[in-house]
């Protein structure tokens, strides 16, 4: 008579049967026999159907053989069903996925930051009024605007400062010409001491 199995070593048949396991690898696992095994999928056929357990032993030997674990089986099918409600395609999302990952990559941006200024660039648009898809070419003229006004600063600046040293060499020759005259009327007073005229010197 075959010895009876427990409780604990049936629900470790019944998860390596859901894991794909074969009725070998089951033994080798628990030491429960192949027939012993039989028998437990028998008894599930009886109390769930035989075609709903032989859809889902084939469905998770699939599984395992994809290298899938049932948990990732369901998130791929949420997944799936959340890209169904949203109307996109997996290779969409694949696309934008690989476009976002390395753009965040290039930029050493977290998934936080990315959350984080995507916000605010919703929020600029919405407070400056103008559509997401203009604020690239708003702010590129933007920025063409502000070099503008840089260069007119820079040449501004220029002028100014080549003005200043008009002006300084001016101020200069104006005062060196201040100081001749000064010579030249105090030459001529002390000449005039003597009853001598500037126009009586001979400069040859």
């Amino acid at each position: 008579m075959p010895k009876e199995i427990s409780e604990n070593r049936r629900s470790d048949v019944i998860t390596h049967l859901l894991l794909g396991k074969s009725y070998a690898e089951i033994f080798t696992i628990t030491g429960v026999s192949s027939s012993s095994v039989r028998n437990i999928v028998k008894e599930l056929e009886v109390s769930f159907g035989k075609n709903d357990i032989n859809l889902l032993l084939t469905f998770t030997k699939l599984l395992k053989k994809e290298q899938l674990t049932p948990v990732q089986a369901l998130r791929g099918i949420r997944i799936h069903s959340i890209l169904q409600s949203l109307n996109c395609s997996e290779e969409y999302v694949a696309e934008f996925l690989d476009k976002i990952v390395s753009a965040c990559k290039s930029q050493n941006l977290s998934p936080d930051n990315l959350a984080k200024y995507s916000v605010m660039l919703f929020e600029l648009s919405k407070s400056s009024d103008i559509p997401l898809d203009k604020l690239e070419n708003h702010y590129s003229s933007l920025i063409q605007k502000n070099k503008e006004i840089q260069n007119s600063i820079t040449l501004f600046e220029k002028k100014q400062k080549e003005s200043k040293e008009k002006l300084d060499d001016a101020i200069s020759h104006e005062s060196t010409t201040i100081q001749l005259l000064g010579d030249y009327s105090t030459t001529k007073k002390r000449l005039g001491e003597f009853s001598i005229e500037i126009g009586d010197l001979d400069y040859q």
